[in-house]
């Protein structure tokens, strides 16, 4: 940049203009990023540098960041498919909520997370039924649901987090910049993580960094992109397509849809480039981890 003005001197008045703009409880999210912003800028730091490297290296080679030659993933998906498969989770979802809140008392601890686990678990379970049927190859090769070039997924995936965090951080300011005060609220898994005993917290911490990024990859990459890419035969078209739709599901945390529909392209670009869902998932753990650890170790 000119005027030698720094990537960390950027993640810095990033961090000072969220201060500054405190308006109480409602942006407690702003909050804590403003805190992460000053605490983490060498990581935001060596994230933006590495995207500004990713960037001058994909657009020296054009072939790569095209998509054209990434790997196919032969199918016979169609909306149908998924519409069904997401009709049939979200009404059970919406009767697993319904009964734990009985059980367990409306909008409690227990009754948020024992329906976020068994919705995550149905969407896995549907997403694997789906994938073995539809893709040619099956899970492991047609999905692409498997550990074959596992040390390189997973640096890959390591990588594509730190470049990705950044973007979504700044994102996520600006979008609470824009929003009306008292719009912003806390995410209910996020929140129930902190306030939690030891066991539902580690149950918490499990669904948002094992069980979420697993059925939630399955679903919109290797289910909703592969479609995507098969009806338009576009691997780009498909990424965008399926980020959207990804971040939009999200509707009830509109704070968060600019920064999710980023990570969305982040993980349908990885999924592409290697035809394999080890790194999306990567990046999905590691990008809820880090959000996880900084709930729990910031304002609350």
């Amino acid at each position: 940049m000119s005027n030698g003005l720094s990537f960390a001197s950027v993640a810095s008045a990033i961090a000072g203009a969220l201060a500054a703009s405190r308006r109480g409880p409602s942006v407690i999210m702003a909050a804590r990023y403003a805190q992460v912003g000053r605490s983490q800028t060498g990581f935001f730091a060596v994230g933006m540098c590495l995207l500004a490297a990713w960037l001058i290296i994909r657009l020296s080679r054009p072939s790569k960041l095209s998509l054209r030659h990434s790997p196919g993933r032969p199918n016979s998906l169609t909306a149908p498919h998924l519409l069904i498969l997401m009709a049939l989770w979200l009404s059970a979802s919406v009767g697993i909520s319904m009964v734990s809140d009985l059980a367990l008392g409306k909008g409690s601890v227990g009754a948020v997370l024992l329906t976020t686990v068994v919705s995550m678990a149905l969407l896995l379970a549907g997403g694997l039924a789906v994938a073995a049927w539809t893709f040619r190859g099956g899970i492991q090769h047609g999905l692409g649901l498997n550990l074959r070039h596992w040390p390189w997924d997973i640096a890959r995936g390591m990588l594509g987090c730190i470049i990705i965090i950044p973007v979504c951080g700044g994102l996520h300011a600006l979008t609470v910049q824009l929003m009306p005060e008292g719009s912003v609220q806390e995410h209910a898994l996020l929140k129930h993580a902190a306030e939690a005993p030891p066991a539902w917290r580690f149950t918490a911490v499990f669904v948002a960094v094992v069980m979420a990024p697993l059925a939630e990859e399955i679903f919109y990459r290797g289910l909703m992109q592969s479609m995507l890419r098969r009806h338009t035969s576009s691997a780009w078209w498909a990424i965008v397509l399926a980020a959207a739709i990804f971040s939009a599901m999200h509707f009830n945390h509109p704070d968060h849809l600019p920064a999710l529909f980023a990570l969305g392209i982040a993980l349908g670009y990885n999924y592409e480039r290697t035809g394999r869902l080890t790194s999306p998932i990567v990046i999905h753990a590691l990008f809820n981890a880090l959000n996880v650890l900084w709930k729990l170790t910031g304002p609350q």
